[in-house]
């Protein structure tokens, strides 16, 4: 069963409010975050992306397409 909460993201004085979908049957080797590119841009992390992420397109269950951006490393 799927899990969602409610997160806040903060980088700098910039802070967006998030619900996670967590416990889904994902795995990874480190703990990532997939963040929507509005979400980025509202947190200044897509024009200033660091090497070790990745935006990648998504094709989500209902058809559409949206773009997610997985940070990999802490980024201050």
């Amino acid at each position: 069963m799927a899990i969602r909460l409610k997160l806040k993201l903060e980088r700098g004085n910039k802070a967006v409010e998030v619900i996670a979908l967590v416990n889904s049957g994902y795995e990874t080797l480190e703990p990532e975050i997939l963040l929507p590119e509005n979400h980025a841009n509202n947190l200044g992390i897509y024009s200033n992306l660091p090497p070790e992420s990745i935006v990648k397109e998504y094709k989500l269950a209902d058809g559409s397409t949206t773009k997610l951006i997985r940070v990999l490393k802490q980024q201050k």
